[in-house]
């Protein structure tokens, strides 16, 4: 195990990574549509020198090899609402019951009995100019076939999801008139809406170094067919719906497929762990290595390389004797644009069941999450925080 002589430069290597990087473009604002797991969430997405599950085929497919047994990961469930998308969704039954008063009566903004549904349909229409409105839905089924002899290994495995992610916002303009039906008239509005269909194939190899020393490393490249629609780079107000051109510009609505643009293209992931007993871990992993989607009349979409330098420490491994049934793991990750995210695990493990708490930061902004593992059956809550708004995530994976 590890002593006090060997524990300090293995925490002055970790810092050194983290915060030594090479220079790179900044990441793309389409960081928000990345593909993310419930669990990585809650630690603030700090999850690239964890990676042992098959959420490695997103994170770091170096973690391939360091799965032991033939695994088969199927998520039915896996949920992620905005915080505000959440709110207006759980009192959904009684907005319904409001607009049903008001349509029923002869005279709906005028009747004194309907006046506290008039209130509350008006205050939810405040609400909707100040909310950030986003879900994130996915199907990921994932397979690791790993073959292990002595301390060395090679996995090989496939992956495959269908997966909606969409935001709708105002996005402020003009004056602040104090009134919600001016400043309407006023704002903008952002909507991205994207479907994607994925399959890709992973391998990976682990190597002895040195004693308690081992070095992974894997690739993973995936197929992508993409559909999306979006005003991004002509932000839509009242005026553009009133223009001649509305229809050209932006959607029409007697027919909203003519404008959704279809995309078909490949990405390539890859990476490295370096493991020092099973405390500690280092990782180098580069996302969207190569990359890009091509569109049908537009221009061709590369997709944003990423440079990340990643460390993990369970705390619960470096005494001597080991924490039994317990563990405690620091992680922190630097992206290309020297953004941080930092994450803690604390998982109590027994033989049938496993529970887990974490908190993190994800760029500045907390995170929060938990676990239960059932024999076969894995539920992950996380309440994760980003730059655009808070989002609650839910999944239950099927890991046999």
């Amino acid at each position: 195990m590890y002593t006090q002589k060997t524990i300090f430069p293995i925490a002055s290597l970790i810092l050194a990574c983290l915060f030594v990087l090479p220079g790179n473009e900044p990441l793309a604002s389409e960081e928000e549509f990345q593909f993310k797991c419930v669990r990585a969430m809650g630690m603030g997405n700090a999850f690239a020198a964890i990676a042992d599950d098959g959420d490695a085929f997103y994170y770091n497919p170096a973690g391939l090899a360091t799965i032991r047994d033939i695994r088969l990961d199927i998520q039915p469930v896996r949920f992620i609402p905005s915080y505000d998308l959440y709110d207006q969704l759980k009192d959904l039954e009684q907005l319904r019951d409001d607009i049903n008063a008001l349509d029923e009566s002869e005279n709906p903004l005028e009747d004194p009995n309907l006046e506290a549904e008039r209130r509350r349909l008006m205050d939810r229409m405040k609400r909707l100019l100040n909310d950030d409105l986003g879900i994130d839905v996915g199907f990921p089924v994932r397979v690791i076939l790993p073959l292990h002899i002595g301390d060395c290994g090679v996995a090989i495995g496939g992956m495959t999801h269908a997966w909606s992610a969409s935001r709708l916002e105002a996005q402020r303009r003009g004056l602040d008139w104090s009134d919600f039906v001016m400043d309407a008239l006023d704002d903008e509005v952002y909507y991205h809406a994207m479907v994607e269909t994925s399959y890709g194939v992973g391998a990976a190899a682990e190597i002895p170094l040195a004693r308690s020393m081992e070095l992974s490393f894997g690739v993973v490249a995936r197929r992508i067919h993409r559909w999306r629609m979006t005003d991004a780079d002509d932000l839509l107000g009242l005026d553009d719906i009133l223009a001649d051109d509305f229809q050209e510009r932006y959607f029409d609505p007697e027919d909203p497929w003519a404008s959704v643009s279809e995309g078909k293209g490949y990405s390539v992931d890859a990476g490295t762990i370096g493991s020092f007993g099973d405390a500690v871990n280092l990782a180098v992993v580069v996302q969207n290595l190569m990359g890009s989607v091509k569109y049908e009349g537009e221009a061709d979409e590369e997709l944003s390389q990423n440079i990340a330098v990643s460390g993990a420490v369970n705390l619960a491994k470096l005494s001597n004797p080991a924490v039994p049934m317990l563990d405690v793991i620091l992680a922190a990750r630097v992206d290309s644009d020297k953004e941080t995210q930092l994450g803690l695990e604390l998982a109590w493990n027994l033989p049938l069941l496993s529970l887990s708490g974490r908190i993190g930061s994800n760029r500045g902004y907390m995170t929060l999450g938990a676990g239960i593992k059932l024999l076969f059956l894995d539920f992950d809550y996380a309440l994760y925080g980003d730059q655009n708004t808070n989002w609650h995530a839910f999944s239950l994976n099927l890991a046999f």
